[in-house]
C-alpha cells in the first residue's frame, strides 16, 4: 500500500578504515524505515560514495569535488563517521574529505559526527608510525570541538553504541523533516564553502610629521652654527677648497652668500625630505591573515583612500640630509652614529600601486592553513600623510578577497589612525642601535 513521505537523502561518510561501521548505518536506516517510516511519513534513503557514485574523467577536478557533485550537494542529512584515522586532504580543507562533506551541510543542522572512543588501541595502529599519526591528526581535530565554535559530537565504543546513537539521530531529523516537509532544499557544497578569512592590520598607523618644518629648522640653525665657528678659524683644508673653488669659478666664494643659498635650497626640499625620512623612519603596513580552512592562490586587495605611498627603504640620515660642508667623517648631528638598518631579504608576495589619490595593496599568499601565528605580509608599502595636511586622524579602508579553491569573496573595511607627530620617532630611527 502506498503512503506519502517526505524522502530525506542521508550521506554516510567516513574515511577508508570505517567499512563496518558504514555497514551498520545501512542497516540502522533500513530498520528505521522499516518500522516507522509509514507512521511518521519521514524516509532515509542512504547513500555512500562506495555505491552511489559513477566514475568520471574531468581535467582539473579532484575527486573529492566529483563527490560533492554526485551526493553531498544533494544530501539532506550527513552521518560522519570516525575510527582511527581523520582521511586525506583536499584543496578546499585541510582536515579530509570527510570533514569537508559534514561542513558543507553544517548550516543546515543536520551534519552530524561521530567519533570511536574505546578504551585502546589496538596493536595493528600503536605498532604504526604512521597509523599513529593518523590517530594524532583525528584527535587534534576533534579537539577543535572543545573550542566551543562548531557544535556537539558524539562518541562510540562500539557497533552496538553507534547503532544506538544513530537511530536516536533518525529520530530528531525525522522530527525537524516532518515540520519542513517539502520545502527543505539542499545547498550546494560549493555554496556553503565560503572564504572564511580573518583580516587584521590592528598594529598599524600612517605617518605623518607634520613638525617637520620645525624640526629641519633646528637642523639648520645647528649648521649654521657649526659654519660661523668653521669661519672663525678656517683650517687649511678649507683655505685650499675655496680657493680652488673661486679660481675654477672665476669669482670668490662668498661665506654669507653660501650660507644663505644652502638654507633656503634646505627649506625649498621639505617636502622631498619629508617623504624621504618617512620611507626610512616608518614601519611599512603589516598585514595579519588567518583562516580555520585551507586557501589556495589567495590574493586580498586592500584600498588605502586619500593617501600617499612610499617604497620602505634602509636610508640612514646621513643618506637623506645634505649638509652645508660635508666633513669627512659625515656624523649626523646631535653627534650619534646612525648604523645601517637590515635589508628586508624576503621573497616578497606584496605589491602596491597608486590609482588617483589612493593606495591599492595586493597581498598574494599560495597557501594560507590553519595555524596558531597569522600570516603577516612582507613589508611592500609605508603609508604617509604629508607634514602640510593637517587635521587627519585617521584614513579609512576597504579589502577584497578571494581564492582559486572558494567560490566567492569575501571583503570589510576600516582605518589606521593617523601619527599626530613624527619628531619622535625620527630621533629614535636617527639614533637606533647605539
Amino acid at each position: 500500500m502506498t503512503f506519502h513521505a517526505v524522502a530525506a537523502l542521508v550521506m554516510i561518510s567516513g574515511p577508508a578504515d570505517t567499512e563496518q561501521e558504514v555497514e551498520a548505518v545501512r542497516a540502522t536506516i533500513a530498520k528505521w524505515n522499516s518500522s516507522h517510516a509509514r507512521d511518521e511519513g519521514v524516509v532515509f534513503v542512504p547513500q555512500h560514495y562506495s555505491t552511489d557514485t559513477v566514475p568520471v574523467l574531468r581535467a582539473g577536478v579532484d575527486g573529492q569535488a566529483i563527490i560533492n557533485e554526485q551526493i553531498t550537494n544533494h544530501a539532506d542529512v550527513i552521518l560522519a563517521l570516525f575510527k582511527y584515522r581523520l582521511g586525506t586532504p583536499t584543496p578546499r580543507n585541510e582536515y579530509s574529505g570527510t570533514v569537508e562533506e559534514a561542513e558543507a551541510r553544517s548550516e543546515t543542522g543536520m551534519a552530524h559526527m561521530f567519533f570511536w572512543q574505546g578504551d585502546s588501541l589496538p596493536m595493528t595502529i600503536a605498532g604504526s608510525t604512521e597509523k599513529m599519526a593518523d590517530w594524532g591528526k583525528l584527535k587534534t581535530y576533534r579537539e577543535t570541538f572543545h573550542e566551543n565554535t562548531s557544535g556537539l559530537y558524539h562518541t562510540y565504543n562500539s557497533l552496538e553504541s553507534l547503532i544506538d546513537k544513530v537511530e536516536a539521530t533518525l529520530w530528531h531529523d525525522a522530527r525537524i523533516l516532518k515540520t519542513r516537509g517539502n520545502t527543505l532544499q539542499p545547498v550546494p557544497a560549493a555554496s556553503v564553502s565560503k572564504l572564511d578569512l580573518e583580516v587584521s592590520l590592528d598594529e598599524n598607523e600612517v605617518w605623518h610629521h607634520p613638525d617637520l618644518p620645525e624640526f629641519i629648522e633646528v637642523l639648520i640653525d645647528n649648521e649654521l652654527e657649526r659654519e660661523k665657528k668653521r669661519e672663525g678659524i678656517p683650517s687649511a683644508n678649507d683655505v685650499i677648497a675655496r680657493s680652488f673653488v673661486s679660481i675654477n669659478s672665476g669669482s670668490s666664494v662668498n661665506p654669507a652668500e653660501e650660507m644663505e643659498g644652502w638654507t633656503a635650497r634646505t627649506r625649498a626640499n621639505l617636502a622631498s625630505f619629508d617623504e624621504k625620512i618617512a620611507a626610512a623612519a616608518a614601519l611599512p603596513i603589516k598585514v595579519a591573515l588567518s583562516t580555520s580552512k585551507v586557501l589556495k592562490d589567495l590574493e586580498v586587495e586592500f584600498v588605502f583612500y586619500g593617501v600617499r605611498g612610499l617604497d620602505p627603504t634602509e636610508d640612514r640620515f646621513t643618506d637623506i640630509w645634505t649638509p652645508l660642508r660635508r666633513s669627512k667623517s659625515s656624523h649626523p648631528p646631535f653627534g650619534v652614529h646612525v648604523p645601517d638598518f637590515p635589508a628586508y631579504n624576503l621573497i616578497l608576495h606584496s605589491s602596491w600601486d597608486t590609482v588617483g589619490d589612493d593606495v591599492v595593496l595586493t597581498v598574494s599568499v599560495p597557501d594560507l592553513r590553519r595555524q596558531v601565528k597569522p600570516y603577516e605580509s612582507e613589508p611592500a608599502v609605508v603609508l604617509m600623510v604629508p607634514f602640510d595636511q593637517t587635521g587627519i586622524e585617521e584614513i579609512r579602508y576597504s579589502w577584497r578577497a578571494t581564492a582559486m579553491n572558494v567560490e566567492g569573496e569575501a571583503e570589510g573595511d576600516g582605518s589606521l589612525p593617523v601619527m599626530q607627530s613624527g619628531r619622535e620617532d625620527v630621533i629614535e630611527w636617527m639614533k637606533s642601535h647605539l
